[in-house]
């Protein structure tokens, strides 16, 4: 079952580790039935790898998440989410990982 997140519904900026857990736990309900999820940045200015090292590892880790799917990201947040996936999967390879889409209207 898909997911799809909003990231623009929690700001422009996506900044801090403690936004990145707070989104987390908020949709934790629905991620635990999920097997692909999509992460929308229409509209979404900027991501730290904090936040990014908060959300994905997450994911993966604790939610089992097995493909994420990225939309509508800039290069800058493209290159964010690439360093922080890499990162985290020097050693292993648990999942699927898309910055290909970009949808529009979704």
């Amino acid at each position: 079952m898909a997911y799809s997140i909003v990231l623009l519904e929690y700001g422009q900026n996506l900044g801090s580790r403690l936004l990145g857990r707070s989104i987390i736990k908020e949709l934790s309900t629905n991620l635990y039935n999920s097997d692909l999820i999509v992460l929308d940045f229409s509209n979404v200015r900027f991501m730290s790898v904090s936040f990014a090292t908060e959300i994905f590892p997450s994911l993966v880790n604790d939610y089992q998440i097995k493909e994420i799917e990225i939309y509508n990201a800039s290069d800058f947040i493209k290159r964010q989410i690439d360093f922080t996936i890499k990162s985290m999967t020097k050693n292993e390879s648990k999942f699927r990982f898309s910055t290909e889409r970009n949808k529009k209207g979704n």
